[in-house]
């Protein structure tokens, strides 16, 4: 029995459309070419693929690195988004770092960059910046920050409600009091009596931390006295 043409051009068409990709989903591999282009630059570095003998394992190479990092996004948005924080520079440089976005809010990191306002940076080779972080209970969370180097010492343990904004989240500690040293007194310290502790950006693990505590303590002599530390570490776990 033979078809009219009608039927049959109706019947290749719906195949057509059966086997074409949706538009959605067209949408989404050209906004992950776009979000994992850096990935994929940076894979290619890594795998020396421009230093392969021959171009087809040259293209084999990119190929590889582009199906990786594309088709993780296919399944995971967020695996190549990409987000730069800068901190404000104030007396100190400003920190850039650009990582892939996360949603973990507990993490820690150690490492040897830290900057004060009035002092400046630290001296790297000097210095040790320890962060560790638990925030994923909103209600109460805790962001230790301790950070020493050579005639330098100020840390916090701030705990408290975490407030979140476009990436960033901070606790901030009026009473308790918050356990610390700010450092800044000219004598003796007798006590912090306030603390606000902000990660700027917690990126992927062997990526970065990077945020800012600020602290204010009570002198023996009856002074008070305010620091703020800014500090960028590899998280670790």
């Amino acid at each position: 029995m033979r078809l009219p043409v009608g039927t049959v051009l109706l019947g290749v068409i719906g195949i057509i459309f059966a086997l074409a990709p949706s538009s959605a989903d067209a949408g989404r591999v050209r906004r992950c070419k776009r979000l994992c282009r850096p990935l994929v630059a940076a894979c290619v570095q890594t795998q020396g693929c421009a230093a392969l003998p021959t171009r087809h394992d040259r293209r084999s190479c990119k190929r590889s690195c582009k199906q990786q990092f594309v088709g993780a996004c296919k399944a995971d948005p967020n695996t190549c988004s990409t987000t730069s924080t800068t901190l404000p520079p104030g007396a100190c440089p400003g920190y850039t770092v650009t990582c892939r976005a996360t949603s973990d809010r507990s993490a820690s990191g150690l490492g040897n960059r830290a900057c004060v306002d009035g002092p400046g940076e630290l001296p790297g080779d000097t210095t040790t910046v320890f962060v560790s972080i638990d925030a994923e209970d909103a209600t109460q969370g805790t962001i230790n920050v301790n950070v020493t180097g050579s005639n330098f010492v100020s840390g916090v343990v701030c705990s408290g409600p975490v407030t979140s904004s476009n990436g960033s989240f901070t606790i901030e500690q009026n009473a308790g009091p918050p356990f610390g040293t700010a450092g800044c007194c000219t004598g003796d310290e007798s006590g912090i009596l306030h603390c606000r502790a902000t990660i700027d950006r917690l990126c992927d693990i062997n990526e970065s931390i990077v945020g800012s505590f600020e602290v204010d303590a009570q002198c023996v002599d009856g002074t008070t006295c305010s620091r703020q530390v800014h500090f960028v570490t590899p998280r670790d776990s």
